[in-house]
């Protein structure tokens, strides 16, 4: 299966909220307490990031960036509890993200139809900390004595919110590449699902610390054409029927701009858009910046 030319970043965004929730739940069926040695915790973590527009009012409409589901055994020793939490469960592979701007919330049963309010936590030594006593809380409950394996859901959510703009053109782009790539949506999925390793989280921060905006120079070359849907065998066919950055569709006889990836938008939507990026919403091409 092939990998998508281009993966939402995400350490690229400052507008965002990280809810983590930890639960005790069943063991899963086909755990066998029998081949643990020694007494641990079942952490079935579940770290997902989510982008939506700024403008919304709810969180129903997001597009995916990054959705792992794992399974981790650690020690229930409570001496290296907080190492082992750290090490092998809040690291990089598993939680590609600062755990900052959090809120923390623990539920069991009796509130599953009527959870806790969440607490707001300053930074990752906060989470972690609380992530511990709660795990302590279980380890030391009577109940819990005679039990080898004690499960617990783990779930860190992140949420951002990004520029409209920037919103539409991701959603274009997707339908774009489901319209050439019948398997795209398997590919897509397999490819938010695995751990970004250190090498593509690099290139991301690179890439947010060197996003300039695209050179005047660059923005006035830019060829302004003519849209025509009915004509047959041109290019109009290829530029897609509306503008994947306002959404709004290309009437015929307008002029549209075209850049150099042969994309194409409304005129003001692109110029207003290159004014913070140098790259082509839809597929990432790069237009010259301005050297300082």
């Amino acid at each position: 299966m092939s990998q998508p030319s281009w993966l939402p970043p995400l350490n690229s965004h400052q507008n965002y909220v990280v809810q983590v929730q930890a639960s005790e739940t069943l063991i899963p069926p086909n755990t066998h307490s029998t081949k643990v040695r020694k007494p641990a915790f079942l952490i079935k973590l579940t770290v997902t990031v989510d982008y939506y527009p700024e403008e919304a009012t709810n969180n129903e409409d997001g597009f995916p960036g990054f959705s792992l589901d794992t399974t981790l055994h650690i020690d229930r020793n409570p001496k290296t509890l907080i190492s082992s939490l750290r090490e092998d469960v809040l690291n990089e592979n598993f939680v590609p993200f600062q755990l900052d701007s959090c809120r923390w919330r623990e539920t069991c049963h009796r509130f599953r139809f009527n959870p806790p309010p969440w607490t707001s936590l300053d930074d990752g030594e906060e989470i972690s900390n609380r992530i511990v006593k709660y795990l302590l809380k279980l380890n030391r409950n009577p109940d819990n004595a005679k039990r080898k394996i004690l499960c617990v859901n783990l779930e860190i959510r992140k949420a951002v919110r990004v520029p409209g703009e920037e919103f539409r053109s991701w959603m274009c782009w997707y339908e774009e590449q489901r319209e050439v790539n019948p398997e795209f949506d398997d590919e897509y999925e397999d490819a938010i699902s695995r751990p970004r390793d250190e090498i593509e989280l690099l290139e991301e921060a690179m890439s947010f610390l060197t996003c300039k905006s695209a050179s005047i120079a660059s923005v006035n070359e830019l060829e302004s054409v003519i849209y025509n849907s009915d004509e047959e065998g041109g290019k109009s066919d290829d530029f897609g029927k509306s503008c994947s950055i306002c959404l709004e569709e290309f009437l015929n006889g307008s002029r549209v701009t075209k850049l150099p990836c042969l994309h194409v938008f409304h005129g003001e939507c692109v110029v207003r858009w290159l004014k913070g990026n140098h790259i082509c919403p839809l597929c990432r091409h790069p237009l010259p910046i301005d050297d300082k």
